[in-house]
């Protein structure tokens, strides 16, 4: 890892903390046996400063995208669409029979109610890229 890419990662993570302690942060992470408080992204290049609330915490997200597993921690995210039975009105244009044979990075974590502050895990549900997209169309 690069020098300017860790100093560049450390002032993210400042900020994250920082937005955390401002906005008085009450959202539980996701995975079952986490108890931290979900990571809120500040889009740097946003002249309004916008924050996005995640739905992981930053331990468990960096942890789960390096396939680090962590003790007592279960991982919300699938490694499938949860539209292959056509939650959405439609079904999953991917065979189901060859999910596993992709990046987990293709699949997308949402809210069913866009409500960002319900972290309940009925209303957070894992679709593929292609569903995803589909769905705002």
């Amino acid at each position: 890892m690069n020098e300017l890419y860790k100093i560049k990662k450390n002032l993210l993570i400042n900020e994250i903390n920082y937005i955390n302690n401002k906005n008085k942060n009450n959202i539980i992470c996701i995975n079952i046996g986490c108890d931290n408080k979900v990571s809120i992204i500040k889009y740097p290049l946003d002249p309004g400063g916008i924050s996005s609330l995640k739905i992981e915490c930053l331990v468990c997200s960096e942890s789960r995208k390096k396939n680090i597993n962590l003790p007592n921690i279960i991982f919300h995210k699938k490694t499938y669409c949860e539209n292959k039975d056509g939650i959405f009105g439609f079904l999953c244009p991917m065979d189901n029979t060859r999910y596993s044979e992709f990046s987990s990075e293709i699949y997308h974590l949402k809210y069913l109610d866009n409500d960002h502050s319900n972290n309940s895990l009925e209303n957070i549900k894992t679709f593929c890229l292609i569903c995803n997209t589909c769905y705002y169309m």
